[in-house]
């Protein structure tokens, strides 16, 4: 059988797979540059005669000597756009496909601690903390610590530049977060240009639901509240796919314990609901914030307790 039918047939098989429900997402053989040239155009149509729909993951983030791509077959939008978010934090089925269980739908029983298997003979295995998955490919091109006074303007101008109109804090609003509780922001700094290019902030409170007028009333900080909840999560799209989203969040987690906070809280569209489980966060169903005019669930991170070695688990609430 000639490479081209081999590939073929293992992307038809995987139609197959995601079309009759048995996988949510499926990957394509890995492809050279060449392979997918000539694969590709009959693999479009494979895919489209399956009623599916698919995407071209080219890998940028790869080093180009190593670099190979494929490409995702899936049933919806909102499953590719697991994928994608997963990819927007830098992680890669390249270093490990173990951020990528949910979406390849791998049962949680069967870890999946491997790569991408075309890859092993590439990529060294990593040592990970259990439950991180920092593949930041830059490690050292970023400070990280809290902000200062006169970055607030570059906090704000990245906010709208990371959200929506209806959903990224108002100017104002950010100036005043920064006067009044810089300790509550994590913000990664790219030490060639000193200029932040990402960040995580928050509020301390002793409630325990998200509410959106934590969004818009910093006076609801409460400076030694057990509870934190994260407004935004901020990154460049040029600092994207580089794992610093990660690096980023731990930095904010390991604060907030040495803070001797309890749990950390955050919501999310569903669509990246995976993508905060892979951080250590749980999924509490929908919230009550309507922040912007949409749904958003809710999560959480239950911090360890000071006197014990293992999270304290709460009931889900309804």
């Amino acid at each position: 059988m000639d490479k081209q039918s081999f590939i073929l047939g293992m992307i038809t098989a995987f139609c197959e797979c995601v079309a009759a429900g048995c996988k949510d997402l499926a990957l394509s053989p890995p492809l050279s540059q060449a392979d997918y040239a000539s694969v590709h155009t009959k693999a479009e149509e494979l895919i489209a005669n399956h009623g599916l729909i698919s995407f071209h993951e080219d890998n940028p983030d790869l080093p180009e000597e190593k670099r190979f791509e494929w490409i995702v077959i899936t049933r919806d939008g909102g499953t590719l756009a697991e994928y994608r978010a997963l990819r927007d934090l830098g992680y890669n089925p390249a270093d490990s496909l173990k951020p990528f269980e949910r979406v390849l739908s791998y049962r949680p029983e069967k870890a999946v601690s491997v790569r991408y298997d075309a890859y092993r003979e590439f990529f060294p295995q990593q040592q990970c903390e259990p439950g991180w998955y920092d593949v930041c490919r830059d490690p050292d091109r970023y400070e990280i610590r809290t902000i200062r006074a006169d970055e607030a303007e570059q906090a704000a101008e990245i906010e709208h530049i990371c959200f929506p109109p209806n959903e990224a804090c108002s100017h104002e609003n950010m100036l005043e977060r920064v006067r009044t509780m810089p300790e509550m922001f994590v913000v990664a700094v790219d030490r060639a240009s000193g200029r932040i290019v990402g960040f995580i902030n928050g509020l301390a409170t002793d409630e325990v639901c998200f509410r959106d007028e934590f969004f818009t009333n910093p006076g609801l900080h409460v400076p030694a509240g057990k509870h934190v909840m994260i407004f935004g999560f901020d990154i460049l799209p040029e600092h994207r796919h580089r794992g610093l989203a990660s690096v980023l969040m731990k930095a904010f987690l390991k604060k907030a314990k040495a803070d001797n906070r309890s749990s950390v809280l955050l919501t999310c569209h569903e669509a990246r609901i995976g993508m905060y489980v892979h951080m250590g966060f749980r999924d509490l169903g929908l919230s009550k914030s309507v922040w912007g005019g949409v749904p958003w669930h809710e999560m959480e991170n239950v911090l360890l307790s000071p006197s014990c070695s293992k999270p304290v688990m709460f009931s889900k609430r309804e």
